[in-house]
């Protein structure tokens, strides 16, 4: 079963996104099936975070942080358990 984490990489896989982005994407595209609540955004780029999957860059002009994909992360979503991502219908 997909997690907020799977979903929040699977949309960092397109590139860097401010946690905005992130959840405004979420809301839209996903929100027939996924909760797209703060409170399941936020805590799944802490964990992601936390574990290294993810990094955060503030950019200095806009002063907003900018959140990006990790190599782990990204072997993650490769991995046996992050495979159910890859085989979602389109």
């Amino acid at each position: 079963m997909l997690q907020a984490k799977d979903i929040v990489l699977g949309l960092l896989m397109q590139g860097p996104k401010s946690g905005y982005d992130i959840k405004q994407e979420y809301e839209i595209e996903l929100s027939h099936f996924f909760d797209a609540s703060y409170g399941s955004v936020y805590p799944a780029l802490k964990q992601l975070e936390k574990s290294g999957m993810i990094v955060k860059e503030t950019v200095m002009q806009d002063y907003q942080a900018q959140i990006k994909a990790m190599q782990q992360g990204i072997d993650y979503l490769k991995s046996d358990q992050g495979h159910e991502f890859w085989e979602m219908p389109s």
